[in-house]
């Protein structure tokens, strides 16, 4: 299933789902105190999948915090416009129309 757009993934780990070792990916510990060092200060940490003998857990961030953190990656605002609210106008947000 593809990651939803309200999250970005920063990284993950593979542990051993009967004593915890680490498996595979880097771990956790190095994920988050990365996250805190690069300038998050929360992240969203999902169990992404679960197998027989092992679980993976993923480390993500909210999309905006992302972005505020790494504005160079931040999609280019397009213009667009919304109706405002009970007048049926438009208002343009992000630049002239």
């Amino acid at each position: 299933m593809p990651i939803p757009d309200a999250i970005r993934f920063l990284g993950n780990c593979e542990v051993d789902s009967m004593d915890g070792h680490q498996i595979s990916g880097d771990p956790i510990q190095s994920i988050l105190d990365s996250a805190r060092e690069q300038g998050y200060t929360k992240v969203l940490v999902i169990l992404d999948a679960g197998y027989q003998f092992a679980v993976s857990i993923g480390v993500y961030v909210d999309r905006d915090e992302f972005f505020k953190v790494n504005p160079e990656k931040a999609p280019k605002q397009a213009k667009w416009r919304q109706k405002a609210a009970g007048r049926g106008q438009a208002v343009v947000l992000g630049g002239a129309a």
